[in-house]
């Protein structure tokens, strides 16, 4: 998972270093639970891979035609 960076911190277990801002990713979810509660980062939620609902209705026909009379 992928996570925000809400203070510095260097990874125990990697010895790599984060800044305030910088994204954190980690498949451990006992390791972002531990940085979470220290609040050393903020989980982002995942996002969905499916695509955004149309919006817009098609054009009515009504309203073509009325406009080439």
């Amino acid at each position: 998972m992928k996570a925000k960076t809400l203070k510095a911190f260097i990874d125990r277990e990697t010895s790599a270093g984060y800044n305030v801002g910088d994204i954190y990713e980690n498949g451990d979810s006992g390791r972002l639970d531990e940085l979470t509660a220290g609040g050393y980062i903020k989980v982002i939620a995942p996002r969905s891979k499916k695509p955004p609902a149309a919006a817009a209705a098609p054009a009515d026909k009504n309203t073509a035609t009325k406009a080439k009379e």
